[in-house]
């Protein structure tokens, strides 16, 4: 066959020539997806549902506390007597906030060169900001799930008491037992249990749990339903995940919030002669500032709040620890 291109002929089969159709990658070079990227966050932060923030203006001061006068005083009065005088008394606490802050670089090399989506100022502003937050997390979390927080208020499971052993275990009474201690202490009945990801996970399973929800929606078991069998308003289940090895380690990955279970009082409106757990005292809440750094022809973003999380009355709090294996 003779084909020509121009004033020019060939043979094909005699230059032993072959053609094919065009592959992918014949006619696309790889670029950057501007719509698509991955990046591992933390789905949900509870710091602040457990120990709510409290605005403060100076970075340490004092708070009031009135002294528990329940102790039952004689009224009886004689005729033509004086009533009995009695007493009230307070006492007082203090905070001390720090500064936790983060920052991060960006050239203007680096911005020059970044392709879409890439935005380096935003995404170093969020990274920082996760840091500073998941910080926050584990701050709480070593406290609230700390044994010498709560005194006396506190019961290591062991054995059958585990709630993963199923057969052996009772939740629901163990719950009960944490309810009375604290309400005992403070006049307050719980309001929330904290459980780790893999104590919820756990108990979602437990025979005494799905026995009491069996005849709702198909026996499909939720935080909801377990604040309804444990009579409590709300369960915070913790999910967030850290590293904890050193910088230059093999990564070890494990959850914040561990194999423990605290039931709390949290004040759901925070503010004078009111009872809860504890409090974050924030005298400058998260805050973002950047500044340009001439000599190296980029700017620094700055990520940091000034903050102390404090309890302020561990009775109105009862710790499981060692909860599952």
């Amino acid at each position: 066959m003779k084909n020509k291109i121009g004033k020019m002929s060939f043979d094909e089969s005699r230059m032993g020539m072959t053609f094919k159709t065009p592959s992918a990658n014949d006619v696309h070079v790889d670029a950057i997806l501007s719509n698509i990227s991955v990046k591992y966050t933390n789905d949900s932060y509870i710091a602040d549902a457990v120990m709510p923030p409290i605005p403060v203006k100076k970075e340490s001061d004092k708070y009031y506390r009135y002294t528990k006068n329940w102790r039952l005083p004689s009224a009886h009065r004689a005729d033509g007597a004086e009533a009995k005088q009695i007493d009230w008394a307070i006492d007082t606490d203090t905070y001390q906030t720090e500064e936790y802050a983060l920052k991060d670089l960006v050239t203007d090399r680096q911005r020059a060169n970044a392709d879409n989506p890439l935005s380096l100022d935003v995404d170093a502003t969020e990274n920082l900001t996760d840091m500073i937050m998941l910080l926050r997390e584990k701050r709480v979390a070593d406290v609230v799930f700390a044994s010498g927080t709560y005194g006396t208020q506190t019961s290591a499971l062991t054995g059958a008491q585990c709630w993963d052993d199923y057969a052996g275990s009772d939740p629901i009474n163990d719950i009960n037992t944490a309810r009375v201690a604290i309400h005992a202490a403070t006049g307050k009945l719980p309001n929330v249990i904290v459980l780790g990801y893999q104590v919820y996970l756990k108990l979602c399973q437990h025979p005494d749990i799905l026995e009491r929800i069996k005849y709702t929606q198909k026996g499909l078991v939720t935080a909801d339903l377990i604040a309804q069998v444990f009579e409590l308003p709300r369960v915070i289940v913790g999910m967030a995940s850290y590293d904890s090895a050193q910088e230059g380690a093999t990564s070890s990955v494990g959850y914040v919030w561990g194999k423990s279970a605290a039931i709390l009082y949290v004040e759901p409106s925070p503010g004078l002669k009111k009872v809860s757990f504890g409090y974050q005292f924030k005298s400058r809440g998260m805050q973002t500032s950047k500044w340009r750094k001439e000599e190296n022809k980029a700017d620094f973003i700055e990520v940091g709040e000034i903050v102390d999380e404090k309890v302020v009355c561990a009775t109105a709090g009862y710790l499981f620890t060692t909860v599952i294996a």
